[in-house]
């Protein structure tokens, strides 16, 4: 399935995209969740009740994909963690070409930095130094500790796609990266979620790239 929320008579609302159209789930069922956090909440994962119901979905249920106003694919998250240098080429690019880390640097995102699809990303007057990054996005459907190699997937939802902007004059004022990539409106996430079972585990061997407008960069996502 492909989950995306979306704005709709002034609240948010979840759907699930097919061809050239979106099931509005709150159509089908008032007590499914706006967020898609919260359903993962309430049912640990288990996205089978939004599937459920967008079998049962009535035409009227159904509205056009073009025109949408998108929400964020997750609306709340509880936390947004992300990793630097875990891309070996890409480090090769950069300042620690010599030195190659041992370990992914960890960083965090607000949700004001954030910004749904289709929505501008703001360069801050602070700076001219925003810059663009393909990123793909991990969303954790459950809770989990402990995990090893062997089981780390299973707690995936699914995936989306980001542009991990970053504000690179603040990024690099300290060795904490969280001041160049908060500034509010930053970063794109979206459009949608496709959910774990329609990828491959991982999203191994796809490739993330930017759009074709501007300037591009692509990579190839690690196989460890």
């Amino acid at each position: 399935m492909r989950i995306v929320g979306f704005e709709a008579n002034g609240a948010l609302h979840l759907g699930v995209v097919e061809g050239d159209q979106v099931i509005d789930l709150q159509a089908v069922d008032k007590s499914i969740p706006g967020d898609l956090g919260e359903c993962l909440r309430r049912n640990n994962g288990d996205l089978s009740p939004l599937k459920d119901a967008a079998k049962r979905a009535p035409a009227g249920a159904r509205r056009p994909l073009k025109g949408l106003t998108y929400g964020l694919p997750v609306a709340a998250p509880g936390k947004v963690l992300c990793l630097g240098l875990n891309y070996l080429e890409h480090v090769k690019e950069g300042s620690q070409r010599v030195n190659i880390p041992k370990f992914p640097t960890i960083f965090m995102r607000g949700r004001t930095s954030l910004v749904p699809h289709g929505q501008p990303i703001i360069r801050p007057k602070a700076s001219e130094t925003l810059d663009y990054e393909a990123e793909l996005i991990f969303i954790v459907g459950k809770r989990a500790k402990h995990l090893t190699a062997a089981n780390a997937y299973s707690c995936i939802a699914g995936y989306s796609c980001g542009n991990e902007g970053s504000v690179r004059e603040y990024q690099r004022k300290t060795t904490q990266w969280d001041m160049g990539k908060n500034f509010d409106r930053t970063g794109g996430f979206g459009p949608w979620m496709v959910t774990a079972d329609e990828l491959p585990a991982g999203a191994k061997a796809l490739k993330i790239q930017t759009g074709s407008t501007g300037r591009s960069c692509s990579r190839t996502p690690p196989t460890t």
